[in-house]
């Protein structure tokens, strides 16, 4: 059996865009210096997981929210990508995107969450004033008096806190990339003296 392909390595048919450039990086960094770069992913991610727990209780809350929020922003994209520069989307009126709204069965389905548990989350979620109930009994984020979504505004905290992180651990995973590149390059430079 042959030697598979990395797909780290193998070389772009497109131009390097800083996206493909980022991927390559932390592509790099995984494959060559594993054990730092997922310690480095591993405390970020449980760092950002028990400020979210903190926040709102449980897990489940956590998943079921972000589930919802994806759906809000995947919503937004599409409305985005479709409306001309001269007539955006005001996605900070009190309005919810079509196709944005979830009801507990696919919430269930999602995130494998038993539909009762979802439900009681729901509900909770609902008394904090993050979530709604549509009148066809689908769920989707509160608006905010100012704009927006009101547990964007309620969980600032968690998002900066997640967006340093990430840019901590890009870093982080960036230097690891360079530091492997360095390494390789060393033994061809003494090899070649």
């Amino acid at each position: 059996m042959g030697r598979q392909p990395n797909p780290s390595r193998r070389p772009s048919r497109t131009a390097a865009t800083p996206a493909r450039l980022a991927e390559a990086t932390v592509r790099e960094a995984f494959a060559h210096r594993f054990v730092e770069a997922q310690y480095a992913w591993t405390a970020m991610l449980l760092d950002h997981l028990v400020l979210c727990r903190q926040r709102l209780g449980d897990l489940d809350s956590v998943v079921v929210l972000g589930v919802l929020g994806l759906s809000a922003l995947d919503a937004a994209r599409r409305e985005l990508r479709q409306a001309s520069a001269d007539a955006a989307p005001d996605h900070y009126a009190d309005k919810v995107p079509p196709g944005s709204a979830i009801n507990a069965q696919s919430l269930a389905d999602i995130t494998g969450i038993p539909r009762e548990t979802v439900r009681r989350k729901l509900a909770a979620l609902a008394r904090a004033g993050l979530i709604r109930k549509l009148p066809d009994g689908a769920w989707c984020l509160t608006p905010s008096d100012g704009g927006g979504a009101r547990a964007r505004e309620e969980l600032q905290d968690v998002t900066d806190a997640a967006i340093g992180e990430l840019a901590r651990l890009f870093g982080r995973l960036a230097g690891l990339a360079e530091a492997s590149r360095a390494e390789a390059v060393e033994p061809a430079t003494a090899m070649a003296s």
